[in-house]
């Protein structure tokens, strides 16, 4: 399968949320692309990553979700893909979803827990 690279900053913000969360790397990144895909919306064309830090494998996000994901991007888009197509969104998206993931972290006080605010913000249906 494919792969996709992260930016320097994406893979700071990756460790930060793998840390504040205490979860592993692949469900760090699917958070990251669950988070980008509800809070960037549609896009066009997809960032093109200019400071390559670490290449992920596009299998390490996706696995047997492939189909669900790459539906979940084309309805954002509004407009069919091809397979080959979904990697730069999927790239983009969780790129974008670990920035937004480590700017809500550091707005949050010590005594704050990110889970309980991602409960809180996207658990009511929001």
């Amino acid at each position: 399968m494919s792969k996709f690279w992260i930016s320097s900053k994406a893979d700071e913000n990756l460790y930060t949320i793998m840390s504040e969360l205490d979860i592993d790397r692949p469900t760090a990144l699917k958070l990251a692309l669950a988070k980008g895909l509800v809070e960037v919306g549609t896009v066009r064309e997809p960032k093109k990553i200019k400071d390559h830090k670490r290449e992920i494998p596009l299998d390490a996000v996706v696995k047997d979700d492939f189909l669900l994901i790459k539906h979940l991007i084309i309805n954002q888009i509004q407009r069919p893909l091809e397979d080959a197509e979904i990697v730069p969104y999927v790239a983009h998206y969780i790129n974008e979803g670990l920035a937004i993931m480590a700017e809500e972290i550091n707005h949050l006080s010590e005594m704050d827990n990110y889970l309980l605010y991602l409960v809180t913000k996207h658990g009511k249906g929001d």
